[in-house]
């Protein structure tokens, strides 16, 4: 994972195999996800993720995660668009 100072506030994809995190996208966004998920499941290191939200620095200096699965956020995106 870079250094607190490299990484973007943002949505995270969460790789369940190893929890490397892989920045999706600022906001809800079902397209960016598609490129990502693509680019970093497969099955050697397996197609089970969630989605978490980074929002940078806290007042002490350390990472600030929603610690909350945002996936679903994104599949109702996904839904919507179907719609």
């Amino acid at each position: 994972m870079p250094l607190s100072n490299e990484m973007k506030p943002g949505f995270y994809l969460i790789r369940k195999s190893d929890n490397a995190r892989f920045f999706i996208s600022n906001e809800v966004d079902v397209n960016a996800l598609d490129r990502v998920a693509r680019s970093v499941l497969n099955p050697k290191v397996g197609f089970d993720y969630w989605i978490d939200r980074y929002m940078g620095l806290d007042v002490t200096g350390r990472q600030a995660w929603g610690n909350l699965d945002w996936t679903e956020h994104f599949i109702d995106k996904s839904v919507a668009m179907c719609a």
